[in-house]
């Protein structure tokens, strides 16, 4: 009997390197996620350090005040979307992990059954090259 050979073990390879190539995507998806809301914590604190206007101010202080803070509160918002956008990159690349991963195991089931079906018909095989063995040897006894 031939030694098992899995037909689609080229498919299954390159499924597992889908698979690997998804895990690297979903950890760097993971570091962004942290990047962003690293720099999301840190304008919000910037923006809660800015200084309170105390007393009267001139229209240029008062402006040039005004700006500073649509400036950072501009910049939380837009620190803020980043982080939605990583966070949905991510969740986009975990998707694409489970889907790879449920490739790979629906080939590996096919390779385990493939497998399983392989090493019972090579029992059948050997349990019949016995039967021929024990028949031919009774045949030669009986001859005798």
């Amino acid at each position: 009997m031939k030694r098992y050979r899995f037909a689609l073990e080229g498919v299954l390879r390159v499924r597992r390197i889908e698979q690997d190539h998804a895990r690297l995507a979903v950890a760097d998806a993971m570091r962004q996620v942290a990047a962003a809301s690293a720099a999301l914590d840190e304008r919000l604190d910037h923006y809660d350090d800015l200084p309170a206007a105390a007393g009267a101010q001139t229209v240029g202080q008062f402006m040039a005040d005004r700006l500073r803070r649509d400036l950072a509160a501009a910049s939380v918002v837009q620190a803020g979307v980043a982080r939605l956008v990583a966070v949905a990159v991510e969740d986009e690349r975990r998707t694409f992990l489970h889907e790879a991963h449920t490739r790979v195991a629906a080939l590996e089931r096919l390779d385990d059954r493939r497998r399983d079906e392989h090493a019972v018909e090579a029992g059948r095989e050997e349990a019949k090259i016995v039967d021929d063995i024990v028949t031919g040897r009774y045949a030669r006894a009986g001859a005798r």
